[in-house]
């Protein structure tokens, strides 16, 4: 991780401040920003702040940050610093980012006397970057503060007992907790990590879908095996990883890495919703050594992501689609999408303004019951021509 600018501004904020700041390349970043804000009853002696307590939110670039239950409500957000929660004490949230090079702006909004402390903006050159986080401070003492917010959203807002006994547990310490209901290691071993961070609550702010997810080429660790590509997701605070392909050298490096994404092909990721489950697909595409496009479907299971395959026309199974292009089509509209490999072709004519583009298409509909995709016909037409009928059917 490497530093990009750290800067303590100390100062009261009455109204709108804009910190700009300039980024070297396009990147993911981690935004570090400290400030603190009082309570009404804190205000109490500022006769202009009579039962109002300082609050302060932040834009970057035109980037808001609402409630996670999609409430409106700015200054009521999870990242916003709200001083009727705070009491004066300091709080530390954490934005990650994918900024492109170029200039960028902090926008903070205010309502009476916030106090900002300091701002840093770390690059983050690796996927383990995001869990070096500030363990250099200690969190104020300031009893509940944002705790129970930060353990409710861990406990994916369940029972109010475990609630408050993992913040017993915190307080008094874990020997005095109830013994007939017994907190989870991982549950105190997360207070450690809030406390480790100076943290009161604990937000990861992702902007746009290449936050949500990333991509690494990561050196191999068995015999021929060059490079992985790797799918990094985070999601909360939980850093899922799956590899998706292996580059191979040696004599059969050439058949075993087909299906392998190159670094040089310059491979990216979206999200889409593809087998009409609630959760979205991550699509993985970029080109093999012979420069031919490979795409890969990541779909959530229980124990992470897997990769869905699919079964060609000679019924062999392949980790990944591949071709000129590829497309998703829902054609009977089930909610549930077909996807077609594209080949192109392009058709010369003795008229060059009338030469066409022939495209070659093959279909795979999703089998449930296998998981997986399965070719059920082909077709082909000229670029602009209408759907015709397929010249296969299996």
């Amino acid at each position: 991780m490497k530093i990009i600018l750290s800067e303590k501004p100390n100062i009261k904020i009455t109204k709108e401040y804009l910190y700009k700041f300039f980024v070297p390349e396009s990147s993911f970043y981690l935004i570090e920003i400290n400030a603190r804000a009082k309570s009404w009853r804190q205000n109490f002696t500022r006769f202009k702040s009579f039962f109002k307590d300082d609050d302060l939110v932040i834009k970057i670039d035109s980037q808001e940050f609402p409630k996670l239950n999609g409430k409106k409500g700015l200054f009521d957000g999870e990242v916003a610093w709200n001083g009727n929660n705070l009491r004066g004490l300091s709080k530390t949230n954490f934005f990650v980012i994918r900024l492109q090079k170029g200039e960028h702006i902090l926008n903070f909004i205010p309502d009476q006397k916030p106090f900002l402390e300091s701002i840093t903006i770390n690059q983050l050159e690796n996927q383990k970057d995001i869990f070096l986080i500030s363990a250099k401070k200690q969190a104020e003492d300031g009893e509940r503060r944002q705790w129970n917010e930060a353990v409710r959203n861990y406990n994916g807002n369940g029972n109010i007992n475990y609630e408050n006994a993992v913040y017993k547990a915190y307080r008094d310490g874990a020997d005095e907790r109830d013994k007939n209901n017994p907190i989870k290691l991982w549950s105190i071993l997360f207070l450690i990590f809030m406390v480790a961070t100076g943290a009161s609550i604990f937000g990861i702010w992702l902007y746009g879908e290449q936050s949500r997810a990333w991509l690494t080429f990561e050196p191999g660790e068995e015999v021929d095996l060059k490079y992985t590509l790797t799918a990094n997701v985070l999601e909360g605070i939980m850093l899922k990883k799956k590899i998706v392909s292996k580059y191979y050298e040696g004599d059969k490096g050439y058949q075993r890495s087909y299906y392998a994404i190159t670094p040089e092909s310059d491979p990216y990721l979206y999200y889409k919703n593809i087998l009409g489950d609630k959760e979205e697909e991550i699509i993985i595409t970029g080109k093999n050594d012979n420069d031919t496009s490979i795409f890969y479907i990541l779909k959530k299971t229980k124990n992470g992501f897997a990769i869905v395959s699919n079964i060609d026309k000679f019924g062999s199974k392949n980790p990944a689609f591949r071709g000129d292009g590829f497309d998703f089509v829902d054609s009977d509209k089930d909610g549930t999408m077909e996807t077609r490999e594209l080949f192109y072709q392009t058709v010369i004519r003795t008229n060059p303004s009338e030469n066409k583009r022939h495209i070659y298409r093959v279909w795979y509909s999703y089998n449930d019951a296998k998981g997986m995709y399965v070719v059920y016909k082909e077709d082909e037409l000229d670029e602009g021509d209408p759907d015709k009928e397929p010249i296969f059917l299996w």
